[in-house]
């Protein structure tokens, strides 16, 4: 009965240990064409459905799955969304430059009629 015990305490430790080399941390610096850190921005791996957003200072840190290939799509609402293309076996930095979203406005005109 104890060896059944200590069997299944070593596999469960080497099951937890197999998992964890399976993904891999990826961080880095998201700045914009200026090279100012950008806050809040969203970096997502969509295949998993892992995310996270950037600090004060333009940095993130997000935990991936290895794999072949996976994609990183870096958006913000005041910046072009990009997306780049990875394969990493251990952890690794990727750093990104966002570039400026041109807003378009419309102009237009009220008028009120008083009859």
């Amino acid at each position: 009965m104890r060896l059944n015990r200590l069997f299944s305490v070593v596999f469960f430790f080497i099951v937890c240990a197999f998992m964890q080399a399976q993904t891999i941390k990826l961080s880095g610096l998201i700045k914009d064409d200026k090279g100012n850190p950008i806050a809040d921005v969203s970096v997502i791996e969509l295949t998993h459905k892992k995310g996270t957003t950037s600090n004060d200072k333009g940095e993130y840190q997000l935990n991936i799955p290895t794999e072949k290939k996976v994609s990183i799509y870096f958006s913000h609402v005041n910046y072009k969304k990009i997306e780049k293309k990875i394969s990493a076996k251990n952890d690794m930095e990727l750093h990104v430059k966002l570039k400026s979203k041109t807003l378009k406005t419309l102009e237009f005109e009220i008028v009120h009629q008083v009859n």
